[in-house]
């Protein structure tokens, strides 16, 4: 990955992460609890740029699911990434999925859940 892509991909996942955890008040829980989930959102930023650098090489590659007629075959990918890369429906599902799973669950010392409702 290069420097330019980590650079827009770190955006991108800053961005979800910010709208995964505003709440209907406005408030970005993520930065309120920044301190206290510093680790757990530095990996949940890092697993969304690995999933968006993977969905860019799947769009990138044109590759499509295998088909063989006549004689030849067609390789494709029936991956989620490929999935992703194809659909916006499954690319927001698999984004906030990666969110839930490393934000999913986590409570401030307040009792309210980091996460808004996803």
């Amino acid at each position: 990955m290069t420097e330019e892509e980590f650079g827009r991909f770190s955006r991108e996942a800053d961005n979800i992460i910010r709208q995964a955890t505003t709440g209907a008040d406005g408030v970005c829980r993520a930065e309120a609890l920044a301190d206290e989930f510093r680790d757990e959102l530095l990996r949940c930023e890092g697993a969304l740029v690995d999933v968006l650098y993977r969905i860019s090489r799947e769009a990138a590659s044109g590759a499509v699911e295998s088909v063989s007629a006549g004689g030849e075959r067609i390789s494709f990918r029936a991956a989620a990434y490929a999935r992703a890369a194809g659909d916006p429906a499954v690319r927001l599902r698999l984004l906030y999925a990666t969110v839930t799973e490393h934000l999913g669950g986590l409570r401030g010392r307040d009792g309210l859940p980091l996460l808004a409702a996803v």
